[in-house]
């Protein structure tokens, strides 16, 4: 099965400042002074220096500094790089940003130049201190054994402790990339993005639309006609029989009239009501399930419904995909990430992951590189070594930015990919530069795939700025069914605070309908689901009840299919369910 190739390693090419994936599979050395260790990995030796020690692998070197004093990381770091700078031609720093190293406060600096050899080559300098003593990396690589030297680097910066044992390996793996975002960007050699999906069987076209209820948001199956309105709520609640009348009052005007309650049913502490409804929009009959349950004082309303004759096979759908129990993995940076049975890890480093699910999907988070405004290839390195496009917009960095990825991905013998179309996008401004989310279809190895990303592009120096992605994907046919998994995936990486879900939240709550009709439903799955039961299932299946809008005629279910959801509840020990009259769900004249 095809699986896209890893993101993080491609970056890896354009700048060493990008974690990438660690393979830690090497044995530990430790300072006989005890002032430090870390792991030497496979194919790495090692030389004594005067103050610290040397690591090879062909012509890549790590050396490793230690000094006395209490030296500021940042003007460790300036004096190195000087130092450097001194003895290299055309040496141009291109990244520099704070991180850690052994756990303590660090600074790196990334830099480019011809080497004392006059071969093209990277260096990257980690600087940190502990108030009593300094510690820096020095790491170098002609850029054309860049890529075979990359995740060395990487697992000697992750497995570097300061005073203490290296770090435990951490099995490595190949990793695959990910999918680009949507948006209204149609990039060089993209193409218009295949047909939306039609609607399942048993419908006539989509539902008429109509305003939105004050204070629901509005989900729609993917695939077919089906319509979730969901809404939370906050108060003084004691009643969820009361709460149903006023939601059914609520919804006069965006269904024709009052819905029709045909049977209800609710738990003995009144806090959970469920009912079986039909109604019309525009005279289109409609039939669905409206749920109410109580929280506190607040509570969660969900109604969920479809064209009649429809509702049994959308129903699942419009209903979310339960999200799997997610297993927490610990990363070698110090973070974690929850993962379904099945998933693997197949790459990290600092402050980035990509783990893949067993059918297409990937979850790749925390790739940056620097990109230039203008720039021209350095002598030595391979063509298209930098990057280039247009800061700050993230859509417009995406749809400029992307495309150079994919080339080297493609060039390097990975699978090909390509971003068809950005088809939403929503930014906001982030100190100098801009951070938005972004829905796009790509092609990856030539299947319809989706991406939801985030990215941000700020300025970082003259003619230079950095860009930033994370993303998650799948197929495109599968996308609408795992994108519950996929964000629950993406906010359990506890490097992302609570703040940022809330802004993702509140991206997808103003994106266009089409992207909601996906992410909507996904954010909100668990709050459907907590107010309208997956065991109506079986009971919508062997009913087929509808209102002629015309002629105002209604076929009733009995009371049989009733009491076979309460036995079915009760059966689940969810509760001690009964069914109530209907006459008590109508709201108040």
């Amino acid at each position: 099965m095809y699986r896209p190739s890893h993101i993080f390693a491609v970056l890896a090419l354009c700048v060493t400042g990008v974690a990438g994936f660690s393979q830690g599979t090497g044995a530990a050395y430790r300072d006989p002074q005890g002032r430090f260790s870390l792991r030497v990995p496979n194919g790495w030796t090692t030389r004594p220096l005067d103050d610290a020690v040397e690591l090879k692998r062909g012509n890549a070197l790590v050396s490793v500094l230690v000094s006395e004093g209490g030296q500021d990381p940042s003007s460790l770091l300036a004096s190195l790089a000087g130092q450097m700078g001194s003895q290299w031609k055309t040496f141009t720093r291109t990244q520099q940003a704070g991180s850690t190293l052994g756990g303590q406060e660090a600074v790196y600096g990334v830099y480019t130049g011809l080497n004392r050899t006059g071969a093209g080559s990277l260096l990257k300098i980690v600087a940190a201190s502990t108030g009593r003593r300094c510690f820096a990396l020095i790491m170098s690589s002609p850029a054309d054994e860049f890529r075979d030297a990359k995740a060395g680097f990487d697992e000697i910066e992750l497995g570097f402790r300061i005073g203490g044992a290296a770090a435990p390996a951490v099995p490595g793996g190949t990793a695959p990339s990910q999918r680009p975002p949507q948006g209204s960007y149609i990039p060089p050699g993209g193409s218009a993005p295949a047909p939306a999906p039609t609607a399942g069987r048993g419908s006539n076209g989509k539902l008429p639309d109509r305003p939105v209820p004050a204070g629901f948001t509005l989900s729609s199956d993917p695939r077919g006609t089906g319509r979730v309105l969901l809404s939370s709520f906050t108060g003084n609640a004691r009643s969820a029989m009361v709460t149903a009348q006023g939601l059914l009052g609520s919804l006069r005007g965006y269904f024709d009239n009052v819905p029709a309650v045909h049977f209800a049913v609710r738990d003995d502490a009144d806090r959970r009501v469920q009912a079986f409804f039909s109604a019309a929009i525009q005279n289109v009959p409609v039939t669905g399930i409206m749920g109410v349950k109580l929280n506190g004082g607040g509570g969660t309303t969900s109604v969920v419904f479809d064209r009649a004759g429809s509702l049994r096979e959308s129903y699942g759908r419009l209903l979310g995909k339960p999200v799997p129990p997610l297993r927490p993995v610990n990363l070698p940076d110090g973070s974690t990430i929850g993962v379904p049975d099945g998933w693997r890890l197949n790459g990290s480093g600092k402050g980035s992951v990509d783990v893949a699910g067993p059918n297409g999907q990937d979850v790749s988070l925390g790739a940056a590189a620097p990109v230039y405004s203008r720039a021209a290839n350095m002598p030595g390195m391979p063509q298209g070594y930098l990057l280039t496009g247009t800061c700050c917009d993230p859509a417009r960095a995406m749809a400029e930015v992307t495309p150079q990825i994919f080339g080297h991905m493609q060039r390097s013998g990975q699978p090909a990919l390509q971003l068809v179309r950005i088809l939403d996008a929503r930014s906001e401004r982030m100190g100098s530069g801009q951070s938005g989310f972004i829905m796009a279809d790509l092609m990856v190895a030539g299947r319809p795939s989706q991406a939801f990303c985030y990215v941000v592009a700020a300025p970082t120096g003259i003619d230079q700025w950095m860009f930033y992605l994370s993303m998650v994907l799948a197929p495109s046919e599968a996308f609408p069914s795992e994108a519950p998994t996929l964000l629950a995936v993406w906010n359990s990486y506890n490097i992302n605070p609570n703040v940022f879900k809330e802004r993702m939240d509140n991206a997808i709550k103003n994106m266009n309908a089409g992207t909601q009709s996906v992410l909507s439903a996904a954010r909100e799955s668990s709050r459907v689901r907590e107010a309208a039961d997956e065991k109506w299932d079986r009971v919508i299946r062997g009913t087929d009840t509808i209102v002629d809008a015309s002629t105002g005629r209604r076929y009733v279910v009995d009371n049989q299919v009733a009491q076979e959801l309460v036995d079915r509840l009760n059966g689940a020990g969810d509760g001690n369910w009964k069914v109530v009259d209907a006459a008590q769900v109508a709201p108040r004249k």
